[in-house]
């Protein structure tokens, strides 16, 4: 029996390697995504935090210009940050699709590789099990001849 080999094996393992770089690269866009989002979700937080204390702060009537004027400023550079946020999640999303679609298509190719491997070694073994059954058959038929000759040959 010849062993099979498989004609693009080569080309499976360098999309095999293109797969596994993809799903890498996959995880990094959600990892990055994730942060992004942490980092949007804690300016949010000290956004509205800070909101509550100026509003507690002006509460009582009174109110000091150079604190509120602080607080404001300190209000406006959140809301740079929340916009530079949601800029950087926008990004991470748009990043994190193109992985999916980079690692769609790397699974694809080595799906339709896998597939014709599977097709040829499921060839090779039905060319297997035909030249054994040749051999067998021939192994009878000679058999069955010198049986049949050597009895000829008696009467």
């Amino acid at each position: 029996m010849t062993r099979f080999r498989f004609r693009f094996a080569v080309v499976l393992k360098a999309r095999e390697r293109t797969r596994d770089s993809a799903r890498a690269a996959l995880a990094d866009a959600l990892r990055t995504l994730n942060d992004a989002e942490q980092s949007r979700r804690e300016t949010l937080a000290q956004m509205k935090a800070d909101s509550a204390e100026l509003a507690a702060a002006t509460a009582g009537g009174r109110v000091d210009a150079a604190d509120w004027i602080a607080r404001r400023r300190h209000f406006s550079v959140l809301d740079a940050d929340r916009s530079a946020g949601d800029a950087k999640v926008a990004d991470a999303a748009i990043a994190v699709a193109t992985a999916r679609t980079a690692l769609v298509a790397a699974d694809r190719d080595v799906a339709a590789l896998e597939t014709l491997r599977d097709r040829d070694r499921d060839a090779h073994r039905h060319a297997e099990l035909a030249a054994e059954q040749r051999a067998s058959e021939d192994l009878f038929t000679a058999s069955a001849a010198a049986e049949s000759f050597g009895e000829t040959a008696l009467h």
